[in-house]
């Protein structure tokens, strides 16, 4: 009876790592998968399911509040006496990025940073709203975008879902139409600025540091097709595959042990 028990929680514990990974809402717009929106520029995100517009999206501003080397204080790993270590990691760049998002009648979605991932014309990953202080920002409305070279093209890819096999739209922005905000020239060259790795307590404890987002999730850019699975989605999968394979294993153990019993 009680190995019938476990092997009936191991397979709701399976069904429910598999579901809790499914998108709620799979969206396109109404541009071709290709097409790469601009400033300005309204991006109205469609349900594929019902072919209706569900919100549109819209990059309306973008500020270099730093365009010279600053650093990032990162994660590194843990001692022995479980004490995070961290490492000063040097920047190029940094840009505000604001943005309006409005829902369609009957629809109440809320999105963030988490919905964005953002590389560099070169290619490289941007952390997305790492701790700086003494800059504070709309974080309803806006995210700060670091790079370790400056760019002259920011590559945005936005995912209404951030559980979709797909991105919804892409954005590029050209860097050199941007104008460096002078009102955040006390950022020194050499100043650290907090990781969004840090932890709650940490963040806490800093009252002049803004509120960290994680920024784990990032996409591949600019496929033609559109059908680039994010890389925090992969893990997902790859995870959820290797526990599910262990599920079964255990199952089938028990299963077995439960038949030959005498």
């Amino acid at each position: 009876m009680k190995n019938k028990i476990c092997i009936s929680l191991m397979l709701l514990v399976m069904i429910w790592m598999v579901t809790a990974c499914v998108p709620s809402v799979e969206t396109i717009t109404k541009q071709p998968g290709n097409y790469l929106y601009g400033k300005n520029e309204k991006i109205e995100i469609v349900d594929i399911e019902n072919n209706q517009v569900i919100a549109i999206l819209t990059i309306n501003d973008c500020r270099i509040l730093k365009n010279s080397a600053f650093k990032i204080s990162e994660y590194k790993n843990t001692d022995s006496n479980g004490s995070v270590i961290y490492e000063d990691v040097n920047y190029g760049q940094l840009i505000q990025v604001d943005y309006d998002f409005e829902n369609q009648p009957g629809y109440s979605k809320e999105i963030s940073a988490h919905n964005f991932s953002v590389k560099s014309s070169s290619g490289e990953h941007a952390k997305i709203n790492p701790e700086i202080k003494n800059i504070s920002f709309d974080e309803a409305n806006s995210f700060l975008v670091a790079l370790k070279e400056r760019s002259d093209r920011l590559e945005i890819s936005f995912a209404y879902d951030i559980y979709q096999f797909r991105d919804t739209a892409k954005i590029s922005l050209n860097v050199a139409d941007i104008v460096l905000d002078g009102s955040n020239s006390h950022i020194a060259d050499t100043s650290t600025v907090l990781s969004a790795y840090k932890t709650n307590s940490s963040i806490a404890s800093n009252k002049d540091a803004i509120s960290s987002i994680d920024d784990t999730k990032a996409s591949s850019l600019y496929s033609s097709d559109n059908q680039q699975v994010s890389v925090t989605h992969e893990y997902v999968i790859v995870v959820i595959i290797l526990l599910t394979v262990a599920l079964i294993a255990v199952s089938s153990a028990l299963i077995v042990k439960t038949r030959t019993k005498p």
